[in-house]
């Protein structure tokens, strides 16, 4: 099949079950092509949307899925992942939020993290690393001043890391029962 608006609108490929937009010759089962926007949209009539677009980054390349005619932008939709039939895992929140096992972002210690893992049975973070050398597992916690694109030194007595610990006093998690900090002991 090929359609009549212009050559290469849509082709199906002989017995390969592959289709094409925009190609002649498509390598998988659904290939988009098209120089300025290589979109894929799914829309439920009503609406509810996703869409799928393959562009171009500073590193040549990025995917981005958006939805809730949002222009393609994440920014002002829920992404979510689910498994199991419809329960939903994870998912990234408008506030660019990664949260497991929780569709609401919670304050804990009165701070509300980018990363929460959430678990009425489960709730633990594991770092392993299995190599044959004497090499770790890490976490890193990292300070600087200055902004993400241009860092600065840090200065005497800057906290550079805190691991605080929260207890639900009954309303919430933001009542701090103790805290350990790392602070700058001479500019380096």
């Amino acid at each position: 099949v090929l359609g009549t608006q212009k050559d290469r609108t849509v082709m199906q490929q002989g017995d390969t079950e592959r289709v094409g937009i925009g190609t002649n010759n498509p390598g998988y089962k659904l290939e988009v092509e098209d120089d300025t926007d290589p979109t894929i949209q799914l829309q439920k009539p009503g609406g509810g949307e996703l869409r799928l677009t393959a562009a171009l980054d500073s590193n040549g390349h990025m995917i981005r899925f958006g939805g809730n005619s949002d222009g393609g932008n994440i920014a002002s939709s829920t992404l979510r992942f689910v498994s199991g039939g419809d329960a939903e895992r994870a998912r990234f929140d408008s506030s660019g939020r990664l949260l497991i096992n929780t569709d609401e972002a919670t304050s804990y210690a009165n701070r509300t993290g980018l990363f929460q893992i959430t678990g009425d049975g489960n709730a633990h973070i594991a770092l392993a690393r299995s190599t044959d050398n004497s090499n770790e597992g890490s976490l890193t916690i990292a300070k600087s001043r200055g902004t993400t694109d241009s860092p600065t030194v840090v200065n005497d007595g800057d906290a550079v890391g805190r691991f605080h610990f929260a207890a639900h006093d009954g309303n919430d998690f933001n009542s701090r029962v103790a805290e350990i900090t790392a602070h700058v002991d001479g500019t380096p």
